[in-house]
């Protein structure tokens, strides 16, 4: 009878696929049929409430001030330079800027990298249109006094100083996924926070950096944390770390930019794979499906609140010479390159 309805269900499943997929509005009605999307879509108003609630109040990084700052950057390097712009937000982000220099909490190399940018916008605009001057006004008013040398917009170099080097191509060949690792062969935290610094080097959307890291290196934390991805049976056991990366969708307003924490935390996570190899250890990305049941599980056990969802899990620690690494044939440039077509 089990097995009956499980056919069922599924003759019933891909009877809907099959009318829905043709517009929208069936597929609307699909979807309300189906938890897939639940928790993201929960996850997201969360996150768009939370940046309306808290976007102009004091923490260590907002999200709104490092949106608009950049913004700010954009137009001062178009060529040519408009004599007036960001006249739409100019003004929110001066008194943004007002309110997190007010605060212990807020990051000081945000708080000088605003000021040199914001400095360098009202020395070279034109002071004619209202919300500038009144904007001017207050920023001249702000009692801040950076810690370090100006952080302004700057001229390419050109050609780099760094000769072609095979070492990169060797660092990315030699990369794999290690699933066997020596006991207790966690990377110190010292590592670990180096790691992380490179990897938020990677671009990122208005420079907004809108995910974080979790290192997980507790044996009880661990414990729980691996029964959750898919596809680690047999080898959880000797995972020694974790590192848990984490979007937080708190640092958008626009229901559009909802892909944005998987794009921005991808292209960081894989300068954090590269980056531990660098330093002589060893990684494998766990697979991480969209499971409301799990999303769930996980958000509980890191006490992470309902606008933050964990992306992937990052397993680390130095491999056991005696474990074997699938070979993983991957495409080429022959099947995955297409050219002015």
């Amino acid at each position: 009878m089990k097995h009956k309805l499980s056919k069922l269900k599924l003759t019933c499943k891909r009877f809907l696929l099959n009318v829905c997929s043709f517009n929208f509005i069936l597929a609307k009605f699909y979807f309300l049929f189906s938890r897939s999307y639940t928790f993201e879509q929960t996850a997201l108003l969360s996150g768009l409430r939370r940046f309306n609630l808290i976007a102009k109040k004091k923490r260590q990084s907002n999200s709104l001030l490092r949106r608009n700052i950049h913004r700010l950057e954009k137009g001062l390097i178009m060529q040519p330079r408009k004599p007036e712009f960001a006249t739409d937000y100019i003004e929110e982000t001066v008194e943004t800027f007002k309110e997190c220099s007010s605060s212990s909490q807020s990051s000081v190399s945000e708080l000088d990298w605003a000021f040199s940018v914001l400095t360098e916008y009202f020395r070279v605009v034109k002071l004619e249109h209202k919300k500038i001057q009144s904007s001017l006004k207050l920023f001249q008013s702000i009692n801040y006094l950076p810690k370090s040398s100006s952080k302004i917009p700057y001229l390419h170099k050109g050609k780099s100083d760094l000769k072609h080097s095979s070492e990169f191509e060797e660092l990315v060949y030699k990369r794999a996924s290690v699933r066997w690792f020596e006991k207790n062969s966690s990377p110190s935290i010292d590592i670990v926070k180096r790691v992380v610094d490179i990897s938020l080097q990677a671009p990122s959307a208005c420079n907004r950096q809108s995910f974080e890291y979790r290192f997980v290196d507790n044996k009880d934390l661990l414990a729980k944390l691996l029964k959750l991805p898919g596809g680690v049976t047999g080898f959880a056991d000797n995972i020694p770390s974790l590192m848990v990366v984490i979007g937080d969708y708190s640092g958008y307003y626009l229901e559009r930019d909802r892909h944005l924490i998987y794009i921005d935390a991808s292209l960081s996570s894989m300068m954090l794979l590269l980056a531990f190899e660098n330093f002589g250890f060893n990684t494998c990305v766990l697979n991480w499906p969209e499971n409301d049941k799990k999303n769930k599980e996980i958000n509980s056990i890191l006490n992470l609140p309902t606008y933050k969802r964990v992306i992937m899990l990052v397993a680390v620690g130095k491999a056991d010479c005696s474990g074997g690494v699938p070979y993983s044939q991957k495409k080429d440039s022959s099947t995955s390159l297409t050219v002015n077509e």
